[in-house]
């Protein structure tokens, strides 16, 4: 028999265990929201959640969102809209509080939607390439993309994650509205995009599935409403009825109505609001239970997918892209504040801290706030002039939002703000270069200080929203040449257009530079001290750099696609490492 003192002992353990249990956090609860404008919210406003429904405006911190372009944070009116449009919302808000309601578990919601789309071409799931042909349509191939980078770095966008696991809870898919009028054929109803959306729609349900290894993932299907716009050529009839019936005859999918809500194209807040309720409260019976998933799975599907085809080889005498080359950091480092140069000793150190990460090629350096990595020991490489005539800039680049991206040496500020619109002006590098990612769309801007005329330049290496996205890593090179003045800048292998204006009207860009005469060059910022990030200034806004190289001359445009490398990139302080060993064995 058990004495007292045992069974005090005994009932203390079960207790401390009890209490270890409740204090663990629980596997985080994740939701792939896809569709086009309305799943993005293109017509309620936030501004109106707080007199109507107070309950509604205030964040919650247990349910994150995540939508590229944005710095993810915590569910509140304002999610939705276009990328940059922090105004209005969609069913995210109310389905959140549904579910956030319900369940104990933190959650996010994971926004991938883009309005004026069709699940015949945008979104085609690869079973619809296999069953009808075509081609996998590049927004459903950026979801899955970017979907599986979330769930491989949660941390990047979840920065509360403990490692108490994750958990896939469901699928909510809202879209038909453009399938119900596009025809492969202009004017021929026969190839209306409405007949096959049934197929289409089991086979993406098939393929993400499939993609992420969840045969018993749930799926939510928003059915479209009857705005008349969707009834013109009779399509909306057939996608609600599609819709209805995949829905139907799934056993782990539901589907909600919206017909009876704002009957134009984009729902009102009202509607929204209503939507939201409908979608959370059709997913219960799912979230109060746990998805059956072998998450290695998961991620080993992820890192299948992420990886593609075989690394591509660079074409062409890879030694000749060394030529000219001064500087080059892999920040292929394990641990430590050192960054290494692998070519001209100009050892950088990481200030205020920064991690490693998963990079293009090895490892990456990721930074926020104000961390940044100094290079004291780098030199520009000057001509018989004294001042900079020939330079290149690559390197690798993910951000969660525009606003940093600084690679640079110079001295003055790299532009300055006039409402919308970023400026170069005459304060702008008074000395030395910067390239930076600012604007409202995320561009690559390039700044130089030069001597006489106007003492700065901006140049935009758009496209927009391509380098802030935060999954998406961007390849950018910058070239200047001093033998013609010309400056070009390529983003992942394609050169960017040329964009911007100069305060007070001196020169626009595609005009020729002012105050870059045939004896001007770029002049030197002696005292600047190279630095890459620092520029950084919101909570939960990153940035990551990999493979940074700086030549003194310009490269060419085939040279410049060869090192974005068809998206895989090339590891020059490989290419270093062979040169270096080819010399110690020469005779």
């Amino acid at each position: 028999m058990l004495n007292n003192r045992t069974l005090s002992i005994l009932l203390c353990c079960l207790t401390a265990a009890a209490c270890a249990a409740e204090a663990k956090p629980k596997p985080i609860k994740i939701y792939l929201m896809a569709g086009q404008s309305n799943m993005e919210g293109k017509n309620a406003y936030a501004w109106g959640v707080k007199d109507d429904n107070p309950d509604l405006a205030d964040r919650r911190d247990d349910v994150w969102c995540v939508r590229a372009g944005r710095i993810p944070g915590p569910l509140r009116p304002g999610w939705g809209g276009a990328p940059g449009n922090d105004r209005m919302f969609g069913p995210e808000l109310v389905m959140g509080k549904v579910l956030g309601d319900a369940v104990d578990n933190p959650i996010i919601l994971f926004k991938s939607a883009t309005g004026g789309t069709t699940l015949n071409f945008h979104w085609r799931p690869p079973s619809a390439v296999e069953r009808a042909g075509g081609e996998v349509g590049y927004l459903y191939k950026r979801m899955m993309r970017r979907f599986h980078r979330l769930l491989a770095n949660v941390k990047d966008f979840y920065p509360q994650y403990q490692g108490q696991g994750l958990e896939v809870a469901g699928f909510v898919w809202f879209q038909g509205e453009n399938d119900s009028l596009a025809e492969a054929t202009p004017n021929d109803r026969s190839t209306g995009y409405w007949h096959q959306y049934e197929k289409n729609l089991e086979d993406l349900i098939h393929d993400v599935r499939a993609e992420l290894a969840i045969d018993r993932l749930p799926v939510l299907i928003v059915q479209i409403n009857d705005c008349p716009v969707w009834e013109r050529k009779g399509g909306g009839k057939v996608i609600r009825a599609a819709q209805k019936k995949v829905a139907e005859e799934d056993p782990l999918a539901t589907w909600i109505p919206t017909a009876d809500l704002h009957p134009l194209a984009h729902y009102n807040s009202k509607s929204m609001i209503t939507i939201g309720e409908r979608a959370g409260k059709a997913l219960l019976p799912f979230a109060r239970t746990v998805v059956a998933q072998d998450f290695s799975k998961t991620l080993a599907r992820g890192r299948a997918y992420l990886s593609g085809p075989e690394r591509a080889k660079a074409g062409g005498d890879i030694g000749q892209l060394t030529d000219g080359l001064v500087a080059y950091w892999s920040f292929d480092e394990k641990a430590g504040s050192t960054v290494r140069d692998h070519r001209g000793g100009a050892d950088g150190k990481l200030v205020g801290g920064g991690k490693r990460v998963e990079g293009v090629i090895g490892r990456a350096v990721l930074l926020v706030k104000g961390q940044r990595i100094e290079f004291p020991g780098y030199r520009d490489v000057v001509g018989p002039s004294g001042n900079i005539e020939g330079l290149t800039l690559s390197y690798w680049y993910r951000a969660n939002r525009y606003g940093g991206g600084r690679i640079g040496k110079g001295t003055g500020k790299p532009c300055e703000r006039s409402g919308d619109n970023w400026y170069y002006s005459r304060t702008a590098n008074v000395t030395g270069w910067d390239a930076t990612c600012i604007g409202t769309k995320g561009g690559v801007f390039f700044t130089a200080g030069f001597g006489g005329g106007t003492k700065g330049f901006k140049f935009n290496g758009g496209p927009g929203n391509v380098i802030s996205d935060g999954y998406e890593w961007s390849h950018v090179v910058v070239t200047y040449r001093g033998t013609d003045k010309s400056l070009e800048i390529y983003i992942n292998g394609q050169k960017a257009p040329k964009g911007g204006k100069v305060r007070k009207g001196v020169a626009q860009l595609d005009r020729p530079f002012h105050g870059i005469e045939k004896e001007n060059h770029i002049l030197p910022a002696k005292d600047a001290v190279l630095t890459i990030g620092g520029g950084l200034g919101l909570d939960r806004q990153f940035e990551a750099f990999d493979e940074v190289g700086i030549w003194s001359r310009a490269l060419s445009e085939e040279e410049a696609i060869r090192l974005y490398n068809a998206g895989s990139g090339v590891c020059l302080a490989r290419q270093d490492a062979a040169e270096a060993r080819r010399s110690r064995q020469a005779p």
